[in-house]
């Protein structure tokens, strides 16, 4: 259970890559179209969506929800 550990900093990690190439990369794109508010709420949306599954995902690993106890 060695890997466990990297999957709440690998989610994090995946969600600042999401953030960065949404907000620095596709919205500027759309910036002076009909298109840019909706855009812009979709990306609000999944950023919020996403994030709130990390929070889940790190709250998970802080409680060690999962792990079963082993008797040595």
């Amino acid at each position: 259970m060695k890997y466990r550990k990297l999957i709440p900093l690998v989610n994090i990690i995946l969600f600042t890559i999401f953030i960065v190439y949404t907000y620095l990369y596709m919205l500027p794109r759309y910036r002076y179209t009909s298109y840019y508010t909706i855009v812009h709420m979709l990306m609000a949306l999944s950023t919020i969506g996403i994030g709130i599954a990390v929070l889940i995902s790190i709250i998970l690993y802080w409680f060690r929800v999962g792990e079963y106890e082993e008797n040595v």
